[in-house]
């Protein structure tokens, strides 16, 4: 019976082929079947399932589908038509799968006593972990612990310098915070305050994580921390040039691209500073020249070995660091967090920065939102300490030192958040329709939820695409016609039967990819010199970044695969309609890890005519970390890329437009959530527009990604 239930659970996609036999493999180290002990069957096969949806753990509480039927429904599977066998009432499932002898219960077994699952109990809702999982998971923990609870000069941190601030350096530090984030336009007074909160947040702690939304000052706040950790080295004479080895990392290349342009500008908006006489009693030119403009991965800075699945550096090889920036660290899953911070010598001060809303990692876990209470509101205040440091650096008045006791957890002082957007006042509109996205954590109730999500999505204005073309105003549109109103109370689909995508959509996405790379294209035809060349190459992948059409799917009639060929079918001239693989003007994305080529999965080019007379003469140009400049490789070299007109909203993660467009599928569908519309929406700098019905977007924003695992109730034991 329980196989029976395991083999359809696979049938209908709930279950992977390896998940069922992995489950009847470990059941028969202890000479049983799975319809002898089915709780033990069907939970280790789920825990298997669970960990390929990007969950550290199989959640057994009271959300715990209590049938088979349920579960099928949650997955959103295709039922097969004949009613599903029942299962134990979930509330037995912990005793039972306590007596497995494959499972190591916590707390009781002894941490000597490794086994293949691991049963943990410590929580209101009990979790089943892989044995590895769970380790990682505890490791993590205590890393974050560790490093919060770590002090300059601390035993077992011979090499840390002693750079904790004392009383009497306050007044510089307060000095160095207001020229280092300062005050140029009272609209902005509530982020500034914030930015330097944040600085003053690192006093106390040698680990800190920042969230915030897009233009809220996430990279100045980094730059700025480099510089106040650098000039406190230098007021205490460090040796060194620079005194203090900083390690920038992000886990992707384009990540790390964006953070090293970013800095650039900071430091060019400070040096500006220097220049008009602002630079005060300190050396700030020196520090400034020490704030690194090169950034890695993380992988490349751990130095992995994709052969062996080896990593050169960890716990007795450790990274030259004494200060280390993560930025988009909502993309870390649990694994390569652990590694990270093993990685990180005792006495290295860790800043992690991201956006807690933004989708969480393709692998298993989700650590930004675990050490953010992802899915509760950030409106909480300080420890008395914390509070009481913050007045005497900033003064009085400000709302988070004096909003009361904070919420119970060690992550409490050592989480900063920006609110604030800094965006123009001419995008003022979109900041304030993504605040209202980031604010729906402050409405718990599911009716209330809803019917907020949906006020949201219509005020959206509707916009014909032949308006769009001339440039709309800033702030997020729906497109007529792929706009569908919400449905009437009879539950008609007034989008039944629509094609994937409306003639006067299509067009409109192939006459604005055109408005955006034509130029380009048009300067590298007309270049005579290599001078005149590179500098057309630049502009080229510059202009790769004013607009993208992100799909929520890959595959589908809406997904990105299909969007991409109707855009190429109709784009015309160079090859593009002739089934030609490369053409003039084509946007390509790489996807293979290409260590030879020094190119990466999700890696975005363009390729365009070779410096020369021959018009049949492509290459694929791509920007790099490294260095600024670009790198020019022939594209049939590389071993797997496609044409990107359309991207998925994933592989976009990272990156940043000028505009977007967010296609939608037209039915509702529970891979949708609030996660993934919000990141499209974010990666737009000005405008962007949806494709999609508006029931359908305002149901994903009423869903939040669920990403099972021990964190939150680790660091944020009360909520």
């Amino acid at each position: 019976m329980t196989d029976d239930l395991l083999r359809r659970l696979e049938a209908m996609g709930v279950l992977d082929p390896l998940d069922r036999q992995l489950a009847i493999r470990a059941l028969g180290r202890c000479d049983v079947v799975p319809d002898q002990k089915p709780v033990w069957a069907i939970g280790i096969a789920l825990v298997m399932a669970a960990i390929r949806d990007g969950h550290s753990c199989l959640e057994i509480g009271p959300d715990f589908p209590r049938t088979p039927d349920a579960l099928v429904a949650d997955r959103d599977a295709s039922p097969d038509g004949e009613p599903l066998p029942g299962w134990p009432d979930p509330a037995t499932w912990p005793d039972t799968l306590a007596r497995c002898p494959l499972v190591r219960v916590v707390p009781g077994d002894g941490p000597s006593d490794r086994r293949l699952l691991v049963l943990d109990r410590r929580f209101r809702s009990p979790r089943l972990y892989l044995e590895r999982y769970w380790d990682a998971e505890q490791r993590l923990v205590a890393q974050v612990r560790q490093r919060l609870s770590l002090e300059d000069g601390s035993e077992g941190a011979v090499s840390r310098p002693d750079l904790r601030p004392t009383a009497s350096e306050l007044p510089d530090l307060r000095r160095d915070i207001e020229w280092l984030v300062p005050l140029d336009d009272p609209r902005h007074e509530a982020g500034v305050r914030d930015q330097r909160l944040a600085l003053v947040q690192s006093l106390r702690h040698p680990f800190l994580v920042l969230t915030g939304g897009p233009g809220t000052g996430k990279t100045t706040s980094i730059a700025a921390w480099i510089a106040l950790w650098l000039r406190q080295a230098q007021r205490r004479g460090l040796s060194g040039d620079p005194p203090l080895r900083v390690a920038l990392l992000a886990p992707t290349g384009k990540a790390a691209a964006r953070i090293v342009a970013s800095i650039q500008e900071g430091i060019d908006r400070m040096r500006r500073r220097i220049d008009a006489g602002q630079s005060s009693e300190a050396d700030w030119g020196r520090v400034i020249d020490w704030v690194p403009r090169e950034a890695a991965t993380v992988h490349r800075a751990l130095g992995y070995h994709p052969d062996s699945g080896s990593y050169r550096h960890g716990p007795d090889h450790p990274l030259p660091a004494d200060l280390a920036v993560v930025d988009e660290t909502s993309m870390l899953d649990g694994m390569l967090a652990l590694r990270l911070l093993q990685a990180l010598p005792d006495h290295c001060r860790v800043f992690w920065v991201g956006d807690r809303d933004q989708l969480a990692s393709v692998q298993a876990g989700a650590v930004l939102g675990g050490l953010c209470r992802a899915g509760r509101s950030l409106r909480m205040g300080f420890s008395p300490a914390m509070a009481s440091l913050v007045q005497e650096v900033l003064g009085p008045g400000v709302p988070r030192a004096d909003s009361g006791l904070p919420v119970p957890g060690p992550l409490t002082d050592a989480v900063a958040v920006l609110l604030h957007s800094f965006r123009t006042a001419e995008d003022s509109s979109l900041a304030a329709q993504i605040r209202a996205i980031q604010e729906l954590d402050d409405f718990p109730g599911a009716t209330d939820l809803l019917a907020r999500c949906r006020r949201i999505v219509e005020g959206w204005p509707s916009e014909r695409p032949g308006e769009a073309v001339s440039g709309p105003a800033p702030g997020i549109r729906v497109l007529a016609g792929e706009d569908v109103p919400l449905p009437d109370r009879d539950g008609s689909r007034p989008h039944a039967g629509l094609p994937a995508f409306r003639p006067e959509t299509l067009d409109w996405m192939v006459q604005r990819w055109k408005a955006t790379l034509d130029p380009a294209v048009q300067q590298v035809k007309r270049s005579r010199t290599r001078e005149e060349y590179q500098q057309a190459v630049r502009a080229a992948l510059e202009a790769l970044k004013g607009f993208a059409v992100l799909c929520t799917h890959r595959q589908g009639p809406r997904g990105a695969e299909a969007c991409t060929e109707a855009i190429r079918r109709l784009w015309g001239g160079s090859g593009a309609g002739e089934g030609r693989r490369f053409f003039v003007g084509q946007p390509l994305m790489v996807l293979a890890n290409d260590y030879f080529l020094n190119l990466f999965n999700g890696d975005t080019g363009i390729v365009l005519p070779a410096f020369g007379d021959d018009p049949e003469d492509l290459v694929a140009c791509f920007g790099q970390v490294e260095a600024p400049g670009f790198r020019i490789v022939p594209p049939s070299r590389i071993v797997e890329s496609a044409t990107a007109f359309a991207v998925t909203v994933h592989k976009a993660q990272g990156s940043e437009f000028g505009e977007v467009l967010v296609v939608t599928p037209r039915e509702e569908d529970s891979f949708l959530t609030r996660e993934l519309i919000y990141t499209a929406i974010t990666r737009a700098r000005h405008r962007a527009w949806i494709a999609g019905p508006r029931n359908v977007v305002a149901d994903a924003l009423a869903r939040r990604t669920r990403r099972d695992s021990g964190l939150v109730d680790a660091f944020w034991p009360e909520g």
